[in-house]
């Protein structure tokens, strides 16, 4: 249970997928990234990314893909400026990592990242499943194949770098496209994360992943999904004010207040 020193504000971002559209929007959420990395640093935000910043990435290597290079120098810069190091976990999308998001100064965990703070007990996950038979919580079971080590290296040996990240190019359009029709896999993930709240006396969980926003308050615990950023700009945030989710309002390059409907 990671408990950072001296640090009472936190940033946490997710499903950016970089690099999953056309240039103009791609180079918008550089963009607008960018900014929000720069405010959590002038601000002294932890931030935190809770997958798929890319919606494709594969390391070979030293070589890593053109679509990483600026968000992982924005990262850089902001570890190299800030007091603690961003916390950078992986998605389903963004797990294929060797070792460059450490050298970038980056705390890389792939599966759950638990801390306390102000004597709350915080759970951050992907939403894609955890490999902790405990959290009751399993891939599915592609995406156990995807992360299992023997088929990379298969991977890795029968493509370049170009061709195999070319390919999950193409195959992560396809997923995140029909994502959005599966419902099943939100009521999952929703299910599961208010059961932590409930069954194991976790204060407040936070995910990403199905891309749905989501801030409910169940029993003396709350949940956050921060939602659809490519589409809503939606992120959560630790402050004085507690936990919030928040959109990034990009005319006046701040947080400002997000309200979801029905809810």
């Amino acid at each position: 249970m990671d408990s950072p020193e001296g640090h009472s504000k936190y940033l946490f971002i997710s499903d950016l997928h970089l690099g999953g559209f056309d240039a103009q929007k791609n180079n918008f959420l550089e963009d607008v990234f960018s900014d929000i990395v720069d405010f959590a640093l002038v601000n002294d935000f932890r931030l935190v990314i809770i997958g798929d910043l890319l919606d494709y990435y594969m390391q070979y290597g030293e070589w890593i893909p053109e679509v990483a290079r600026k968000p992982f120098e924005v990262l850089e810069k902001y570890n190299q400026g800030s007091k603690i190091p961003a916390v950078y976990i992986t998605g389903n999308h963004d797990n294929w990592d060797e070792d460059f998001i450490s050298k970038i100064g980056c705390t890389v965990i792939h599966e759950a990242y638990q801390f306390e703070i102000d004597n709350h007990k915080i759970l951050v996950a992907h939403g894609d499943g955890l490999k902790d038979p405990e959290f009751n919580f399993p891939r599915p079971a592609f995406h156990r194949l995807l992360r299992n080590p023997y088929f990379v290296k298969v991977y890795k040996a029968l493509t370049g770098p170009a061709m195999g990240n070319q390919i999950m190019k193409i195959f992560s359009g396809l997923n995140r496209s029909l994502a959005v029709e599966r419902e099943s896999d939100t009521i999952k993930i929703d299910t599961w994360a208010t059961s932590l709240l409930t069954n194991f006396n976790y204060d407040v969980v936070i995910c990403g992943h199905h891309h749905q926003s989501r801030h409910l308050r169940i029993s003396d615990g709350i949940y956050i999904n921060t939602g659809c950023f490519y589409n809503d700009l939606t992120i959560a945030t630790y402050t004085n004010n507690g936990f919030e989710l928040v959109y990034w309002n990009n005319h006046a390059k701040e947080i400002s207040p997000h309200t979801i409907p029905n809810q």
